[in-house]
């Protein structure tokens, strides 16, 4: 229980958040509902960018801890997701503290966040008050992925320190790469932004 009174989130990131809960929480009750009536169950993936990769964290956390009304017994309460969410952010800040990521990855485990090259914004706020979530997918210039799995690893890479390296076409550039380089694909990275002259060109490269 400590733990839990030891969390704490920054509060920028989780104050942009609140602005968006009410409304996001009730379109996905809707539609989890409407999936429900109709026997499907529901995996709920969360992908997001920079601050939107923050918003995600507390969305997922939210949805993994959230209980409904259980409809066969009156009065009681069950999950509102049968499956825990999913989460795949791209270089996305350290939103808590390290009760926090604690937390987090109990109750979230497929959390990836991904980061390219010596992108900043993973490494802000300072590490002293603040944490990463997630398991960290590195991508290199030419597409290779580093799953980082511990703290010597993440020192062997190349220091977080360029803004260029944050913005979204890196990112598609980068996993464009990946992608190609797999043998099992042999068709176009799809994205529903590949008609934007930034995106069709970065996924080029």
């Amino acid at each position: 229980m400590d733990t839990l009174k030891d969390m704490a989130a920054h509060s920028g990131f989780l104050r942009e958040y609140e602005k968006l809960r009410h409304v996001i929480m009730a379109l996905v009750r809707l539609r989890l509902d409407l999936h429900r009536q109709e026997g499907r169950v529901v995996t709920v993936f969360l992908v997001g960018h920079s601050l939107g990769g923050a918003v995600s964290y507390f969305l997922a956390m939210d949805l993994a801890s959230a209980r409904r009304v259980d409809p066969s017994r009156p009065g009681s309460h069950v999950p509102l997701l049968e499956r825990k969410p999913k989460v795949y952010t791209f270089g996305s800040p350290r939103p808590g503290n390290a009760a926090f990521r604690s937390v987090y990855n109990m109750l979230v485990p497929d959390t990836y966040r991904i980061v390219a090259g010596r992108d900043l914004v993973p490494a802000v706020p300072p590490s002293w008050g603040y944490r990463q979530l997630g398991r960290e997918v590195w991508f290199d210039n030419t597409g290779t992925a580093t799953f980082v799995m511990s703290w010597a690893m993440r020192h062997i890479l190349p220091p977080r320190d360029d803004v260029n390296c944050h913005f979204m076409q890196e990112y598609y550039s980068r996993m464009g790469k990946a992608f190609r380089k797999d043998e099992r694909y042999n068709e176009e990275f799809l994205s529903a932004f590949r008609t934007r002259a930034v995106v069709r060109d970065a996924l080029r490269e």
